[in-house]
């Protein structure tokens, strides 16, 4: 803004003010306002006719996204101590799977040592029950085999645990995540961007955001009503509500805490077993072949 005329004017490329044709570098107190816009960098498309649109109105658009998966802190709480509950009932079927990997694992390294033996029988001595080819080629094929089912052992526990991790995570970033990026700085902005997910798409001046499955999960346990799209329950995991007997015979605030639960509760229930169906299906136990 000239300091002279007060005339607002882009001073990218001038000397002094189209107005008064007083210089910049002669002014008293110009004011510089600084302002920030997002436009198609053209790469893909020279020819890309899409409009600017602010900064001011990008953030506007982000945190509105952020305001529709935002849980409160009560919600985040009763969702976590779910998943704790959903992963201990899932402990029987890990140790079964281990259980499984460490049979695979004891059965090649029999084979191993089988085939070591007859190699070195006395009755293969002319090479007829075993080859020099034939042994060098199972050999390699068994430990080779070996090694997969050793890395598939020592990982197990760490896929195990990333599942729940994941899970956990999706929730505390929902609850936390809009005042972070209401207060945060530049940085902080792109990082929770980025968290929502990769495909971002600017059209038309708005924002069309393709979130990751977690945040689409939410985004939909919290806009729709159970009663009016009926129970969605990932397979092999049951919502184990919480009903309790007569609530007429409760006083006021207990009817109204128990509410609650129906409402907030049986919804972070339920959107949790479906946030940790993704993460045990991503992060979950390769299949023996």
């Amino acid at each position: 803004m000239c300091g002279n005329c007060r005339f607002k004017f882009a001073y990218r490329r001038r000397e002094s003010c189209p107005r008064c044709q007083v210089a910049i570098e002669k002014m008293t107190n110009p004011k510089f306002l600084r302002y920030v816009y997002y436009h198609c960098t053209k790469k893909k498309n020279p020819l890309c006719a899409q409009k600017c649109v602010s900064g001011a109105e990008l953030e506007r658009q982000i945190e509105d996204y952020l305001s529709r998966i935002q849980i409160s802190e009560r919600f985040k709480d009763w969702a976590i101590k779910y998943l704790h509950e959903l992963h201990e009932q899932e402990s029987k079927s890990r140790n079964d799977d281990i259980q499984a990997q460490r049979k695979a694992y004891d059965a090649c390294l029999r084979q191993v040592d089988n085939l070591v033996k007859l190699k070195t029988s006395s009755q293969n001595a002319d090479g007829s029950l075993l080859s020099d080819e034939e042994y060098s080629r199972q050999r390699m094929e068994l430990l080779k085999e070996k090694s997969r089912l050793e890395e598939l052992f020592q990982d197990t526990g760490h896929r195990v645990e990333k599942w729940l991790e994941s899970s956990e995570k999706t929730f505390e970033f929902a609850c936390l995540a809009r005042s972070r990026f209401a207060k945060g700085n530049f940085q902080t902005k792109k990082e929770i961007l980025a968290a929502i997910g990769s495909n971002l798409i600017l059209k038309d001046k708005i924002l069309i955001i393709e979130a990751s499955k977690p945040f689409q999960i939410l985004e939909t346990s919290l806009s729709r009503c159970e009663e009016e799209n009926g129970p969605i329950e990932p397979e092999n995991i049951r919502l184990t509500y919480r009903r309790k007997g007569a609530n007429a015979r409760l006083p006021p605030r207990r009817l109204a805490d128990l509410e609650e639960v129906r409402t907030y509760g049986h919804k972070a229930e339920r959107a949790a077993a479906l946030i940790y169906a993704h993460f045990k299906k991503e992060f979950g136990l390769p299949v023996e072949r």
